[in-house]
């Protein structure tokens, strides 16, 4: 008996699950160097400043291959822009095991930053292009919980691996852990059956129909007919003609105003707390207790999502955390109180971050959409680079703290002005 569209398969719980896992793995290599920094600061003998430029330079990559790798996702297939990203990250971590000079270390978390760039926006296209439409959106924040996920089991391994064996041994076991996706995503990770079927790439037909075969799904006897985009260089100009620009832009804006702010948190939660009078245990506290928060919020978004308007629930993240920065800023309550508003505001803001990406997914069409995932991680990206340098010129004497939150409390209003410019298609599954 044939499968629903609406009900998952083994198949597709696979390749959602190494979506996720890959993610997970992702959020390690990006914040690996954060807890080897310490020990690379004091082996080499740099400033704190210069250890910035090295995990600017991590950055740096995510963004340009954001930019100018993903729009690839949609020419060569998802299931080799992941493969070959996975290599390029796996390959070089393991080498900056062995750098002996800033450099090289620079050179290799910029390379990294490509890989990671490259291969968050096509996990995200990859999941949602494998889930039944009612859960689509749903699918995507998972994958984008992964991230988080990474990011907390770092530290709990890093806080073994590092004092014990040193910040090198820390860059070989992520290698060893990314590498050991890469066989497990070529045989468990398929292409993308809208891709194959929309883009159709040569052997499309083939391909698409051992792919049906595993979903439970009727055979075809030929492919559809092709759309009007199927062939269309990289696509990064498609997301700007007439009928999509504005929802592009307004994409962009969005993107960018969310992640400056988040990142602007991630940056100086902890600074702030410390600023507050409260000891290192509890300002360390507060970091955990933001992405702890932001963990939560990205379920809770997904479930939403599976039963409100993917543009009303984004809008009211976006707003609530623009309440809860203005809250932070001017509350000054007792520590448990405190750690609450940071916890709650962590899961409104990171929440908000991944409702972008669910956008992004809604709006574009197959053909294009790993290029407009891509574009918009991309911009959003520029605003974390932005934000926090931002944020550490405002944050000096004469600035109250009320003033800087309240200042940075505007990036999440004019990010849900933003989602009310888009024009998302319509779709069968979709609530209200």
């Amino acid at each position: 008996m044939a499968k629903s569209p609406e009900s998952f398969t083994v198949a597709q719980f696979a390749a959602i699950a190494v979506c996720f896992v890959l993610q997970i793995i992702d959020g390690m290599d990006v914040l690996v160097v954060a807890y080897a920094g310490p020990q690379i600061i004091e082996e080499w003998g740099i400033t704190k400043g210069t250890y910035g430029y090295i995990f600017s330079a991590g950055v740096a990559g995510m963004t340009m291959g954001s930019f100018f790798l993903t729009p690839f996702a949609d020419i060569i297939g998802r299931r080799r822009a992941v493969l070959a990203a996975v290599t390029i990250i796996a390959s070089s971590m393991l080498l900056t095991a062995f750098v002996t000079s800033i450099a090289q270390l620079l050179a290799l978390r910029f390379i990294v930053g490509l890989g990671i760039g490259l291969a968050g926006p096509t996990l995200s296209t990859i999941g949602a292009e494998y889930s039944p439409p009612r859960y689509r959106h749903f699918v995507v924040s998972m994958i984008g919980a992964g991230y988080a996920v990474g990011a907390m089991l770092t530290g709990v391994v890093a806080a073994y691996i590092v004092p014990e064996y040193g910040w090198r041994a820390m860059f070989i076991t992520a290698a060893v852990v990314t590498g050991i996706m890469l066989p497990v995503a070529f045989v468990m990770l398929p292409e993308s059956l809208e891709f194959l079927l929309k883009k159709q790439p040569p052997g499309a037909l083939a391909q698409a129909n051992r792919l049906l075969s595993r979903l439970g799904r009727p055979q075809l006897d030929e492919l559809p007919a092709a759309t009007a985009e199927k062939r269309s260089g990289l696509g990064v100009g498609n997301l700007l003609v007439e009928n999509r620009r504005r929802s592009t832009l307004g994409l962009w804006m969005g993107f960018f105003m969310v992640y400056a702010t988040v990142y602007f948190l991630l940056g100086f939660v902890p600074a702030i707390v410390k600023d507050m009078g409260y000891p290192e245990e509890q300002y360390i506290l507060a970091g955990t207790v933001y992405n702890l928060g932001g963990l939560v919020g990205i379920f809770v978004l997904g479930a939403l999502f599976t039963r409100y308007r993917l543009a009303a629930v984004i809008i009211g993240f976006q707003v609530a955390s623009a309440v809860f920065m203005v809250a932070f800023g001017v509350l000054t309550p007792p520590l448990a109180t405190l750690l609450t508003v940071i916890c709650v505001l962590g899961f409104f803001s990171q929440a908000g971050l991944i409702g972008m990406v669910a956008a992004a997914v809604r709006l574009y069409p197959t053909e294009l959409r790993a290029t407009g995932v891509g574009w918009g991680q991309g911009m959003g990206r520029a605003g974390a680079i932005i934000g926090p340098i931002t944020g550490g010129l405002l944050m000096v004497p004469g600035y109250s703290r009320a003033l800087n939150f309240s200042l940075f409390a505007i990036p999440f209003v004019l990010a849900a002005l933003a989602v009310m410019f888009i024009r998302f298609p319509k779709e069968p599954a979709e609530k209200g």
